[in-house]
């Protein structure tokens, strides 16, 4: 059976020969019925929540001295990575231990209750802890933001960490993750958060564009948010691909980048 999705902006404008404004039309379309009606066989979105005050110090804290902390936040997140065992712990040597910056990073994460330091072990509170850890701290951040622009924006929906679950006919089913996703005026957006670096061999870039227009039809919107700075020919592909970017330094504006890129028409 085809399907046919019809893109219906939410106004309504009257044709004639008075002058006339737009009438509003009230915003009732929710994430999981936009993914569903594109093609979803189930989505999985967590209850709205917000982001605890010791974060979002955290986050600041980070984000007020991006340069200073990119290479042992590079560092952290590696650890993070390698400590996805049962016990969410993860040695560490004392070369690396022996490094101002990172001690410094640890600390702040230990003061929002993320993680411990003992001798050369580092331990996880819990998964949530150690995915934070790992990047997710920026999720979050943006996640936050985006909540607090709803009201303002008129954002009909907003979530974080959203798996859509895909079976296309005759295939192996599909499984996609979104690390922020909101719909505004009718219109999918789709938003990916990285403290990594680029991997050659996983484009970002190529993920986000095909997904967006998977999911969310031409209309949809994408932006890539980045810890890291991307060199001319990533920016200039994303370009090419309408992606947003918000990367590094400009991380410290990125509510205004946020609020441009949602009031833009396209």
């Amino acid at each position: 059976m085809r399907r046919f999705i019809m893109f219906i902006p939410n106004k309504i404008a009257y044709c004639g020969c008075r002058p006339n404004y737009p009438h509003e039309l009230a915003d009732r379309l929710k994430l999981k019925d936009y993914l569903i009606a594109y093609g979803a066989s189930q989505v999985d979105i967590l209850e709205p929540h917000g982001v605890k005050p010791k974060i979002r110090e955290l986050t600041e804290a980070i984000l007020t001295r991006i340069d200073h902390y990119a290479d042992a936040l590079s560092t952290l997140n590696y650890f993070a990575d390698k400590a996805d065992n049962p016990k969410l712990s993860v040695d560490i040597g004392q070369d690396t231990l022996s490094k101002p910056k990172l001690l410094e990073l640890l600390e702040l994460f230990q003061h929002a209750g993320l993680c411990r330091l003992t001798n050369h072990r580092l331990s996880f509170t819990d998964a949530d802890a150690r995915f934070i850890t790992n990047g997710g701290w920026l999720e979050l951040h943006t996640y936050g933001l985006c909540l607090n622009l709803k009201k303002s924006l008129g954002i009909q929906d907003v979530a974080c960490n959203v798996t859509i679950h895909r079976q296309p006919a005759g295939k192996t089913p599909i499984t996609n993750e979104i690390d922020v996703a909101l719909i505004k005026a009718n219109r999918l957006h789709l938003i990916e958060c990285k403290t990594k670096q680029f991997d050659k061999n996983a484009d970002i870039l190529y993920k986000l564009d095909s997904l967006r227009d998977l999911i969310g039809g031409l209309q949809a919107k994408a932006m890539l948010v980045s810890f890291n700075d991307l060199g001319k020919s990533t920016r200039a592909r994303a370009k090419a691909m309408n992606i947003t970017l918000c990367c590094k330094t400009d991380l410290s504006n990125l509510k205004q980048h946020l609020q441009t890129w949602l009031t833009a028409e396209r």
